[in-house]
């Protein structure tokens, strides 16, 4: 397929007279085949430094500038900029940004928060107030916001088709376009590099990541660089530009992907990379990068698709309660939180959203149901049950997955590649309807005071971790096959049973189907059976807490049939020969069904 590049090659700076002209929804711009200037750009996976900008000198009739208790009207747009390296993202505390886009192109920046309860992509009707100097206009160089005074839906926001089945031809075409901004020029970034990006590791992982749903291809467009007026000041400007070059137009599985020139670096306005949000998959957009890296454009498609960013949240000591915060992009296993060298896979609670989960990768619990033993396949790996899905009783909803050196995740195993040191487990998100789309929970939680240096967030191995204020305890033990058995208790009951190969942890404990009995495995390593009223009925070691009636000494024992069958299976039913009563039954061995149809030793 060939793929053409479209470049946006700075025009010189307007004077006072030309400044004041009226503006047109796409930014003056003519096609040249200026070469491309000697320069070294950023690997693929590489990120690069780009300084912070200074604000630009806005003239009153500069895109995006209206009259104080002006009407528009026009289609909600958000869209996420984006920071060169980990450490500036993280300490960030911008969100994204808003624009109202009228029908001609023009937009207007208005703060985000002033319309968070507006649908993405909706048609709105916009009273504006004053100008508002915020943190994107006084540190990113964007155009000032204007502040909302009065806000309605007129129509909502398109309806996008279905996500295709799984195959192999192109859903979602992207148009690559070079640019150069106003005030720049051009870099050493190849048709090559851009394409070769999109159609190679991106596709690869979008395609993977969605089961063959999101097949990523190039399409065609103008040969030449572009020159035009339009800055990053006014990200829509510079969209537009482009797609009237190229002759892209917005529409579902459509995407313009805009490279903006890396010099010079410190151009006013712009960001590492930009992206429209989508409403689905399948809703198209629009997004701009400053580096081919696979993890940015990666990134960036995947807020067209309608994700959020994959954040952390941390709390002072605990999993989720107490004092706490959201730490922004901290979830370095995604593709949806910070953007570094490695690609990890799309985490459940994303992938949820994007509903590309396979029925049969993912099992659900509530907190009303029996709890249950799981056994988890590594989230890179191919088949099996890789994900699941707790339901609180207040509807809360809590994805458990299984992250280890497989598949896409294979560069967990290497030192060199893991840099932040992540460790193999099981992980557990929340998703969240906010900025953020997804929340990574520590379930190994510090103290507040090391928050910044701990990497660590997997359920730790045989120990229980308490979720949605007790409706789930879940703990999580490994197994020879490379996988991981979690063991769910709910609130309503435990799991009553172990399977073959399963085993209790220290503080995990069995219960009868009636809910009268439990074999709990206590952490002196005890395995201790209680009755109703938490007596006493049965230990397996010589020293264990008195029964009723005695002051202490060794536990009353009780035979456990043959030496190798020494093991809870777990609770049963079991009915008299002439079958008229039936009674809950502890079942200790490992014997399978015999010719006598004897399941160990029943007790």
């Amino acid at each position: 397929m060939s793929v053409a590049v479209i470049a946006l090659v700075g025009a010189p700076a307007a004077s006072a007279e030309e400044s004041a002209a009226p503006t047109s929804a796409t930014a003056d711009l003519t096609v040249t085949d200026a070469p491309a200037r000697p320069q070294s750009t950023p690997e693929v996976g590489e990120a690069s430094s780009i300084p912070a900008v200074q604000p630009p000198v806005v003239d009153e009739d500069s895109p995006g500038q209206v009259e104080l208790g002006s009407t528009i009207v026009g289609q909600l747009v958000q869209a996420w900029p984006e920071h060169a390296t980990v450490d500036e993202a993280m300490q960030s505390d911008q969100g994204p940004l808003a624009f109202v886009e009228q029908t001609d192109g023009s937009s207007v920046r208005v703060p985000n928060e002033d319309v968070e309860d507006v649908p993405v992509g909706a048609t709105v009707e916009v009273t504006v107030g004053d100008e508002m100097v915020d943190a994107s206009a006084e540190v990113d160089g964007l155009l000032a916001a204007r502040e909302v005074l009065e806000a309605s839906v007129v129509a909502p926001a398109p309806a996008s088709p279905a996500i295709a089945a799984a195959g192999t031809a192109v859903t979602n075409s992207v148009t690559i376009v070079r640019v150069v901004p106003a005030g720049g020029q051009a870099d050493s970034m190849s048709v090559a590099t851009l394409s070769n990006a999109v159609n190679g590791p991106v596709a690869d992982f979008w395609r993977t990541q969605s089961r063959g749903r999101i097949q990523l291809g190039t399409t065609s467009g103008p040969t030449g660089w572009i020159t035009s007026g339009a800055s990053c000041s006014d990200p829509t400007g510079l969209w537009n530009s482009a797609a009237a070059a190229a002759g892209w137009t917005a529409g579902p599985n459509r995407h313009l992907l805009v490279y903006v020139s890396s010099l010079p670096q410190s151009l006013p306005g712009c960001s590492y990379g930009l992206a429209e949000v989508g409403t689905s998959a399948t809703s198209g957009g629009r997004l701009y990068v400053r580096a081919a890296g696979t993890s940015l454009i990666a990134h960036e498609l995947g807020h067209n698709f309608g994700l959020g960013h994959s954040s952390q949240l941390q709390c002072d000591g605990s999993v989720e309660t107490g004092t706490c915060q959201v730490s922004p992009y901290r979830d370095f296993y995604d593709v949806m939180g910070a953007s570094w060298s490695q690609l990890g896979s799309l985490n459940a609670a994303q992938a949820s959203r994007l509903g590309v989960i396979p029925p049969s990768s993912a099992l659900s619990m509530s907190a009303v149901d029996r709890g249950a033993f799981v056994e988890l396949q590594p989230m890179g790996a191919e088949a099996g049950v890789r994900t699941l899905r707790l339901t609180s009783a207040a509807g809360e909803v809590y994805w458990l997955e299984l992250r280890s050196a497989v598949g896409q995740d294979r560069w967990m195993g290497s030192a060199s590649a893991n840099v932040f040191g992540l460790n193999s487990g099981v992980l557990v998100h929340r998703p969240a309807d906010a900025d953020e789309t997804s929340l990574l929970l520590d379930a190994t939680p510090t103290g507040r005071s090391g928050w910044d240096s701990d990497g660590q967030s997997a359920v730790p191995f045989d120990a229980p971790v308490s979720l949605a204020g007790g409706d789930f305890v879940v703990s999580a033990h490994a197994t020879p096959r490379g996988t991981v058995t979690i063991m769910v208790a709910t609130r309503a009951q435990g799991p009553s049973a172990l399977a073959a190969d399963q085993a209790l942890a220290a503080g995990q404990a069995l219960v009868s189907p009636g809910g009268g009995f439990r074999a709990t495995l206590q952490s002196d390593g005890n395995l201790v059976v209680y009755g109703s009223g938490d007596r006493v009925l049965w230990a397996n070691y010589r020293w264990a807490p008195p029964l009723p009636g005695r002051s202490g000494g060794p536990a009353r024992r009780r035979p456990l049939g043959r030496p190798w069958c020494r093991r809870v299976v777990g609770f049963g039913r079991r009915c008299s020969r002439t079958g008229t009563w039936w009674c809950t039954a502890l079942v200790i061995g490992c014997c399978g069904p015999t010719t006598g149809g004897r399941r160990g030793v029943v007790w």
